[in-house]
């Protein structure tokens, strides 16, 4: 009781508030079409056991988030309107 206070948030105003403190921004959601695994079964009975394998879809995924992110983001008027 430094300051004659019990105790001091040091969280900010934003973060104390929750969802409530981003309520004037805008949040989309884009659902992307599934990633189809069909085309690697024949490979092997385990095919997330190829760690070359793995990391390519993994690229191939997330080049097509960033993708659409910045289509989002191109696409976009205002964040607070």
């Amino acid at each position: 009781m430094i300051l004659g206070v019990e105790s001091i948030s040091s969280l900010p105003p934003v973060l104390q508030l929750g969802m409530v403190g981003f309520l004037p921004a805008k949040f989309h959601i884009r659902f992307l079409p599934p990633v189809h695994t069909d085309r690697w079964a024949d490979r092997s009975d385990e095919p997330w056991q190829d760690k070359a394998l793995v990391q390519t879809v993994a690229d191939e995924i997330r080049d097509t988030i960033q993708e659409h992110v910045l289509d989002m983001v191109a696409r976009r008027t205002s964040v607070w309107l």
